[in-house]
């Protein structure tokens, strides 16, 4: 398994992450980025960095690390906001696959690719 940066080659790829792993409660949701997965990134909040984990071509997850200003403790900083994730079914209980993406997104930090300060998620009650 390897996690990269997301790039225009993958937009089928995670288009079909998003439709195809609805976040599950009483009302199943889904949220995709049609026509094109990238088309969005020009109005977003921040910088964002796509990423996709994939198992030989087979693409197996997917995540998106967001970075805006912000405030921490009354300061400003640069935050990150981690969303979009979504993992097949088949490896959902695998928690390599989680482990590999924090891991790429940790890298982006030390890399100097993000600035981010501190990351922040938001986790539905009924999300198992």
């Amino acid at each position: 398994m390897r996690v990269i940066a997301a790039t225009h080659e993958h937009g089928a790829r995670l288009l079909g992450l998003l439709e195809e792993n609805a976040m599950l409660g009483d009302i199943d949701l889904v949220m995709t980025r049609r026509p094109d997965y990238f088309s969005a990134q020009q109005h977003s909040c921040g910088i964002e960095h796509p990423v996709i984990a994939l198992e030989g071509e087979h693409a197996i997850g997917m995540c998106q690390l967001t970075e805006h200003s912000g405030f921490a403790n009354g300061q400003p900083c640069q935050l990150g906001y981690l969303g979009s994730l979504r993992v097949t079914r088949n490896y959902r209980h695998r928690i390599r696959v989680l482990q590999a993406g924090f891991d790429y997104l940790r890298q982006l930090s030390l890399s100097g690719s993000s600035t981010t300060d501190y990351c922040y998620t938001s986790i539905a009650a009924d999300n198992h």
